[in-house]
């Protein structure tokens, strides 16, 4: 009697567990075809979006404003647009990941990727670009400022366009930061 009884769990536990892969395994198809198409997509308009901005000759436009020097003593070579490319590649990819994480069910996942990276993600990114118009602009408002001051033979002339810079500096970091 114990015996049959042991055979009978093991043989239920072995069905229940064959019953929860069978279920399982057409929503992971569904998840991976999903995220497949998601790749695709992503892809696709990362390669749109990055001919468009090489079409519109937005690299020219920053390299006449100075930022190609910045971005090289940074370490980074100026290509807009692989940049914006990659940026909607990777935020079209992560939404149909999310997509697919939610056909799995994993709940706790799928909030992580919406709360961090989908939320937190953009912010990020407005906060970088914010930081660099600043460099932009404070660089060239030294300038201007100094010169102005050059020319109107006040002797403090540099102190003045560093004052100028370190301003605009402030208020991009605090204009970041929020």
């Amino acid at each position: 009697m114990i015996l049959k009884t042991w055979s009978e769990v093991l043989a239920q536990s072995f069905q229940d567990l064959w019953m929860g892969v069978i279920n399982f395994v057409p929503n992971l198809v569904v998840a991976i075809i999903i995220f497949i198409a998601g790749w695709v997509v992503g892809s696709l308009l990362g390669r749109v979006i990055s001919q468009i901005v090489k079409s519109l000759k937005v690299d020219n436009a920053l390299r006449s404003a100075g930022s190609e020097a910045l971005l090289n003593r940074a370490g980074f070579r100026l290509n807009s647009g692989r940049f914006l490319g990659g940026l909607v590649k990777w935020f079209v990819i992560v939404v149909f990941l999310v997509a697919s994480f939610d056909v799995l069910g994993l709940s706790q996942v799928n909030e992580f990727l919406q709360q961090v990276v989908l939320l937190y993600l953009p912010q990020v990114i407005v906060a970088v670009l914010i930081l660099l118009v600043a460099a932009l602009i404070a660089d060239a408002m030294q300038s201007v400022v100094k010169g102005s001051a050059k020319a109107a033979e006040i002797k403090s002339a540099n102190f003045l366009g560093n004052v100028t810079k370190w301003a605009i500096w402030v208020f991009a970091i605090l204009m970041a930061l929020y």
